[in-house]
């Protein structure tokens, strides 16, 4: 069920300001959608501008033209057909929708029903007896294209934002229209909507609000009246607050009710006003992008040091108090995971030639160079903490083999700190304001030998090679 407030102003050729102020007359036999008619008035500059051309058409209706499936489609979409990107946060229930559209008999296995992102790629989703009806014989088909989820723990918004960039290039593909997805039973909602759309806006889904719907979820689930009435409350305040100004201006704001009917209905209900043919700005032609991206990369490059110091100081206490081989596995996959982590936010970061004016203090060269520094400085740590835990130990019969496990881990360890000092000395001279670093770790002419086999990088050396 979708609910919509006073109807959009009608957008026609001579009603847009670029075509108007061409001077653009039409066809000879009046069909007022000749795009090659409309681009030969149009004066150069606005031809090469970042929008190459619009089509613009009024709502049409999506028609029902038999028993609706949905099929994974894995080919190019087709050109004259119509794409909804589905955007929202991680669990927002974007996936959830496309099975339930698929119906019972459909088994796609796309949903995880958790607030851990399950799509991790872009996917497109063809919708069978769905399509566009232009109201002249012709129909197009309906695809769904599938996002990873924003706001995800693990996978930065601007990892999102290029995967789905990265598909339109791929496909050739504009998205005409999208359905924000939102859990109704969220206790807290976020303030980040604002941002959230600003991002959407930037993939070349242009801010015309009657392109969008906010679809709102989790409505089959509420059972206890107290949460009904708090979910009401939220629709409200989604409605009349939040979203305000999208659906004032032509948005709908819809309820999902994780059944198939409830999705066609909404899709066939939504009346969206498709306009397409975009070509997106790239990441470093937008603005707003850049600077949206870029503090969400600094944010979480800064927890994510914060994360990895709290792990390598409780993987030291551990060693230091009561250290076993199979606990200590776990802490290495953790920091492990938190590198990489890690790594992916500062690769991205690097990837900005030119950083936004706003963040000029902000030098991605010493940026790299410290997290070489503090890896290479908790490495050190780590070492001499399996040392004095060696000393501690002693050397009995009954302490063998926790002896020999504790040496293999001391191997091991020094074998990462060899290689964190290489990448540092590959990386090159300090950048400014930071001191020269002095190893303090050595290897005996064994461990050596045994270092030259190892093979224990951490993807370090991806981010010098940029």
């Amino acid at each position: 069920m979708c609910y919509f407030t006073a109807s959009a102003p009608e957008v026609t050729p001579t009603s847009h300001p670029q075509i108007a102020d061409a001077g653009w007359v039409g066809r000879a036999d009046n069909d007022p959608w000749d795009i090659e008619g409309m681009l030969s008035f149009l004066p150069a500059p606005l031809i090469v501008s970042p929008i190459r051309y619009t089509t613009y058409f009024t709502a049409m209706p999506f028609v029902q033209t038999g028993e609706v499936s949905v099929e994974r489609y894995s080919g190019h979409t087709l050109r004259n057909s119509f794409r909804i990107a589905l955007l929202g946060g991680t669990g927002s229930g974007k996936s959830s929708f496309i099975e339930a559209l698929a119906g019972s008999s459909q088994k796609l296995g796309i949903s995880g029903g958790t607030l851990e992102s399950v799509t991790q790629e872009v996917q497109a989703y063809k919708v069978i007896n769905l399509e566009f009806d232009w109201n002249d014989g012709e129909n197009w088909p309906l695809y769904l294209v599938d996002t990873p989820g924003l706001l995800d723990s693990k996978m930065s918004d601007a990892e999102v934002i290029t995967k789905i960039r990265n598909w339109m290039e791929t496909n050739s593909a504009y998205l005409a229209s999208a359905f924000f997805f939102w859990r109704i039973t969220d206790t807290r909602i976020p303030g980040s909507g604002q941002r959230l759309m600003n991002l959407i806006k930037s993939l070349g889904i242009r801010s015309e609000p009657r392109d969008w719907a906010i679809v709102t979820t989790m409505w089959d689930t509420i059972v206890r009246e107290e949460a009904k009435t708090r979910a009401e409350d939220n629709f409200e305040r989604i409605r009349d607050d939040i979203w305000k100004s999208v659906i004032e201006k032509g948005g709908k704001i819809c309820k999902f009710q994780n059944s198939q009917p409830s999705a066609i209905d909404l899709i066939i209900t939504t009346d969206l006003v498709g306009h397409g043919n975009h070509r997106a700005d790239t990441m470093g032609n937008n603005p707003l992008t850049q600077r949206l991206i870029v503090a969400e990369l600094l944010d979480r490059i800064e927890n994510e040091r914060k994360h990895r110091h709290t792990l390598q100081d409780n993987r030291i206490d551990f060693i230091r108090s009561n250290w076993s081989r199979d606990l200590d596995a776990i802490y290495l996959q953790e920091l492990r995971d938190a590198d990489q982590q890690l790594i992916r936010h500062i690769k991205l970061l690097v990837s900005f030639r030119d950083l936004p004016s706003q963040f000029a203090s902000v030098h991605t060269n010493s940026m790299v160079y410290r997290h070489l520094l503090e890896t290479a400085t908790g490495s050190q740590k780590v070492v001499h903490a399996i040392e004095k835990a060696l000393d501690k130990l002693g050397s009995t019969s009954s302490t063998r083999k926790h002896r020999g496990a504790l040496k293999k881990a001391l191997r091991d360890a020094k074998g990462d700190c060899m290689q964190a000092y290489k990448d540092l000395q590959n990386f090159g001279p300090p950048p400014p304001g930071f001191d020269a670093f002095i190893p303090d770790v050595t290897l005996t002419i064994s461990e050596r030998m045994l270092n030259l086999s190892a093979n224990t990088g951490h993807f370090i050396r991806r981010i010098i090679k940029h």
